[in-house]
C-alpha cells in the first residue's frame, strides 16, 4: 500500500504535505506553549 504511494508523484506530494503540515503545527503549538510559560 505504502509502496504505491511512494511510487506515484501524487502520493508522494500528499505524504510531504501531511508531514509538512504536522511539523508546522507542532512548531506553532510549541511556540504558543512557550509563550504562555513566560
Amino acid at each position: 500500500m505504502l509502496d504505491v504511494l511512494f511510487k506515484t508523484p501524487v502520493g508522494l506530494m500528499s505524504i510531504l504535505t501531511v508531514t509538512g503540515t504536522m511539523v508546522v503545527v507542532s512548531f506553532w503549538l510549541y511556540f504558543i506553549f512557550k509563550k504562555h510559560d513566560n
